[in-house]
């Protein structure tokens, strides 16, 4: 053996894997790596590149196939995943979905919900889902969503890593080539399945990859290539975008997420200021508004009188105005009455879902829990006089769908807090003496 013979060349897939794997975490213990094994030729090349390069990498590395079961051969396709897993000595599991609202979402985005919600089942803290997207389903995606006009973060297309479940999802081909595939499929003699859904032209991805992007790459050879490179420097961009945004929400929010300054809106150009609030509305973890909601948040708030009570809803979420602000919740149902009775050992839970709880090293006490009661007052201090509730909520800015959703504490027929805000002194007094603490926790 000639020790000075230089080792093989490493091919680009190869290559691509193992810089991604590079920039990857540590693996802890118990963290996998999965491939999203289709059976077809990207993921084929994905799971057989991959594998030998797990053992220097110290991953565990798995393959998972779902069955749709929207092909006769489905069954005979899962069958082939499995014999080439074992063939790998990689372990597959197979998971088998029932793909549903066909009509409503059509069959292409049907599958993926039901196939990236199966998955995402699967994962652990630390894994790692990755999937065989290449630079020409990148470039099918550009033009995909430009021809449905979205904006910077649906231009920027597919992320090579991002959130998904607790773990992650990643793509560590996508700045490889279809051809570079079939490359290596090739010279490794690899097997497999060749879906004839791919050669629908009635499905809108399908009709780019056979009739448009052929068009495209007839005139500017490189086309391809350079609609996958735009999104990288759209990706630039949307994070520049993003972090601009992020430092005017911590301006126009401060600690509370859910609501936002409107004269942060008012001050900026109609464009902008739709973009900051639906990126508001996102971080506040709820479904993003359509475009008609946010033009008609955009009227309403430049030309409704600011004592005037503003609701806009749309389906998972609605928006409220009070005074100068704007806040973003999961639809309120109506505030439900109750009387309830509460040994102070245990928190309470509240018919809206939240919780009152007593911390701290305070004895148990028996008291009573009500729905807002009008007409009440409260003193806050031993050297000021009581003070009517109604007047405290507008002082406070405390919001009136705030304000009906209030749980009302007593001893008897004496009112001994107003949850979260206002406590009244002697009951605060006996509070701090155990070092406790009243609190009402979650969301009604």
């Amino acid at each position: 053996m000639n020790p000075n013979r230089n080792p093989p060349p490493i091919c680009p897939i190869q290559r691509a894997l193992r810089d991604w794997l590079a920039q990857l975490p540590l693996a802890t213990p118990a963290a996998r790596l999965w491939v999203a094994y289709s059976g077809g030729i990207d993921s084929t090349v994905l799971l057989h590149a991959l594998n030998p390069l797990l053992v220097a990498a110290r991953w565990q590395l798995g393959a998972v196939h779902v069955d749709h079961g929207l092909h006769a051969d489905s069954a005979r396709w899962a069958e082939h995943c499995r014999q080439f897993a074992i063939a790998l000595g990689v372990p597959l599991q197979s998971l088998t979905v029932q793909v549903q609202d066909l009509h409503r979402h059509g069959p292409e985005a049907a599958a993926r919900r039901a196939r990236y919600t199966a998955l995402e089942s699967i994962m652990q803290p630390g894994d790692y889902l990755l999937t065989a997207h290449h630079s020409d389903d990148q470039a099918e995606t550009f033009l995909l969503r430009a021809l449905r006009s979205a904006g910077l973060d649906g231009l920027a297309a597919m992320r090579p890593i991002r959130r998904f479940g607790p773990g992650h999802l990643g793509r560590p081909l996508l700045d490889r080539s279809r051809a570079e595939i079939a490359d290596y499929a090739d010279r490794h003699r690899l097997r497999w399945i060749e879906d004839p859904s791919n050669t629908a032209v009635n499905l809108d991805r399908n009709y780019l990859r056979q009739k448009v992007l052929p068009m495209l790459r007839a005139r500017w050879p490189q086309a391809t290539r350079s609609l996958a490179d735009s999104t990288r420097y759209l990706r630039a961009a949307q994070h520049a975008a993003e972090a601009e945004i992020a430092r005017q929400l911590l301006a126009a929010s401060g600690d509370h997420p859910d609501r936002i300054d409107l004269s942060a809106i008012a001050d900026q150009p109609a464009d902008d200021a739709a973009l900051l609030l639906k990126s508001w509305v996102i971080r506040a973890d709820l479904p993003a508004p359509p475009p008609r909601v946010l033009h008609e948040i955009l009227k309403q708030i430049t030309q409704a009188a600011s004592d005037r009570g503003l609701i806009l809803r749309w389906p998972g979420a609605e928006l409220r105005r009070y005074r100068q602000h704007l806040y973003a919740m999961r639809p309120l149902l109506p505030a439900p009455g109750f009387a309830l009775s509460w040994h102070t050992a245990q928190p309470l839970d509240l018919p809206d879902g939240r919780s009152l709880c007593i911390d701290g090293t305070a004895p148990a006490r028996d008291l009573n829990v009500r729905s807002r009661v009008a007409g009440c007052h409260l003193r806050l201090a031993a050297d000021r006089p009581e003070r009517e509730l109604r007047l405290l909520f507008q002082e406070h800015g405390i919001p009136p769908w705030q304000r009906e959703r209030a749980p009302y504490l007593y001893a008897g027929e004496q009112l001994l807090a107003v949850a979260p805000w206002f406590i009244q002194h002697e009951f605060g007094h006996w509070l701090d003496q155990h070092r406790a603490r009243l609190g009402l926790t979650g969301k009604p």
